[in-house]
């Protein structure tokens, strides 16, 4: 089941489609501008695609995002960065995510959430900065045996198809912007 956690977080940190947040830039209380993004991880048969993501506001792209995960307590710290036409964003994700197995079904629901620091840049985003908050959404089918039974979490059997979407808001800033 870690497994499963640890691949849902690079959704959490995860791969997008064109149905993406799409937040216009405005000024807030704190001097900087709204800022979102939108990954999307998919990992088929155990194998991990690359994680992509779109970004709105004053860090704008699309690209790949690659992550190192840690568990602190009942949580997953991810450290992320998002690899951008303009340059990479580095980030700090602090999530609680869950999975909501149906045996039945040989799916599950996985629902999460939690905060993030954007803590530096590359090139056209060095310096910089900003935070806000996430969701995250994933679904996963799990694989069957030759009979169509669930294989279930505790198999070797990696599942057939996992995806995790995260949807981020809050505000950046950018010092060259």
């Amino acid at each position: 089941m870690h497994s499963i956690r640890r691949t849902a977080a690079v959704g959490a940190v995860a791969a997008v489609s064109s149905a993406m947040f799409l937040t216009a830039p405005a000024a807030s209380a704190h001097g900087h501008d709204t800022q979102s993004f939108t990954l999307m991880s998919t990992t088929q048969n155990g194998i991990d695609q690359p994680a992509r993501v779109i970004a709105k506001g004053p860090i704008a792209g699309a690209g790949i995002e690659t992550q190192t995960e840690e568990e602190s307590g009942d949580q997953q710290i991810s450290y992320a960065v998002m690899h951008l036409p303009d340059g990479d964003v580095s980030a700090v994700f602090r999530e609680h995510f869950a999975w909501t197995i149906n045996l039945r079904a040989c799916m599950a629901r996985g629902t999460g959430g939690g905060t993030f620091t954007i803590t530096g840049g590359t090139r056209a985003y060095a310096g910089a900065s900003g935070e806000g908050t996430f969701v995250d959404r994933g679904t996963l089918i799990g694989a069957r045996d030759s009979q169509g039974q669930c294989l279930g979490p505790d198999s070797p059997v990696p599942p057939k198809l996992i995806r995790v979407r995260v949807h981020a808001t809050g505000d950046a800033s950018v010092p060259s912007i």
